[in-house]
């Protein structure tokens, strides 16, 4: 089953009959998960865009423009997905 962050939020706010909160573990996992894969996304793109600007870096006046852009795109389209987030199951 998808999640959805806001209903989760809704959820985790409403009390119980004894007036506590309301906590699900699978609810916290599911997106402590979430978090750590958005983090390695965000880690990998850091490193691209680091070795993309290496690749900038080390243009010479002899270089084409257009095939220097081709590399750093080609690098970067490598680690980010321009389909649109996948969507989770749980």
């Amino acid at each position: 089953m998808s999640r959805d962050w806001h209903e989760d939020m809704e959820y985790c706010n409403r009390l119980d009959d004894k007036g506590q909160g309301l906590n699900s573990p699978e609810v916290l996992k599911y997106w402590l998960q979430q978090a750590a894969e958005e983090k390695k996304r965000a880690d990998e793109l850091g490193k691209a865009v680091e070795e993309a600007i290496e690749i900038c870096e080390q243009m010479e006046d002899s270089d084409d423009p257009l095939e220097l852009l081709e590399q750093v795109l080609i690098k970067l389209q490598l680690v980010a997905s321009f389909q649109g987030r996948k969507k989770h199951t749980t």
